[in-house]
């Protein structure tokens, strides 16, 4: 019976010291122009066009999203995590357990190769699949981004510009990410993204190139050569 009894209080320590070295943190996604705070329906922004924006609706889509751990371990979550501005929970992910210090985080912008296969989501319960299809007939698979607002035009005319990225006729415009992490005590990772950032190098102006991209391979393009910089982090 003592022994019995040494070996359940042994077994009771080592799970509650195994549950609490786990660490615990938060991925927050977060939406800036520059400097500012992402304020929707405010036509107040300026690309290096010196075009006047807005931004009435943000959805988009990281996968493969993996911490890369100080004792040598990776946690991946699963699929693909998929930010709409419309369900203002989409862009925090909490209680992610890691088994040690996160000493950096890699993602990709979109999806690549095998992942953006047409109706390969179709049962997602975000209703990811019907906002986010991108059409067979131009490669199909899904779309990376839609970003959509106004802008005002030469004649100083407010026209409606869509940003829809994806991988237009089988060319993946999708983009890899790593960051390293320098810090040790933080509960939070967040990961901001600078929407000017998508057309400010090369300079992409919503009247050159229209108001639908989505079979314009030079635009898809441009954005694709701008992607290196939308994303950074900061940990708290």
């Amino acid at each position: 019976m003592k022994y019995f009894f040494a070996l359940f209080i042994f077994f009771t320590f080592f799970n509650s010291c195994d549950t609490e070295d786990k660490i615990k943190i938060s991925l927050e996604f977060r939406h800036f122009i520059d400097e500012e705070n992402l304020e929707l329906n405010s036509l107040i922004y300026t690309n290096s066009s010196q075009e006047t924006y807005s931004i009435q609706r943000l959805l988009y889509v990281v996968s493969d999203i993996k911490f890369h751990c100080e004792n040598g371990e990776t946690v991946s979550l699963p699929k693909y995590h998929f930010v709409n501005l419309d369900n203002l929970d989409s862009s925090i992910l909490e209680n992610i357990s890691l088994p040690s210090f996160c000493t950096s985080i890699s993602f990709t912008f979109g999806f690549s190769g095998a992942e953006n296969s047409s109706n390969l989501y179709l049962n997602e319960s975000d209703n990811f699949h019907n906002l986010m299809f991108w059409p067979d007939i131009i490669g199909g698979g899904y779309h990376y981004l839609k970003l959509e607002g106004k802008y005002y035009n030469s004649n100083q005319e407010e026209q409606f510009y869509n940003t829809h990225t994806g991988s237009l006729n089988g060319i993946d415009y999708s983009f890899d990410y790593e960051f390293i992490i320098n810090e040790t005590n933080f509960s939070t990772v967040y990961v901001d993204l600078n929407i000017n950032n998508f057309y400010n190098n090369p300079i992409y102006s919503f009247e050159e190139y229209g108001s639908g991209i989505m079979q314009n391979e030079a635009a898809q393009q441009n954005i694709f050569n701008n992607l290196n910089d939308v994303f950074s982090i900061e940990t708290n």
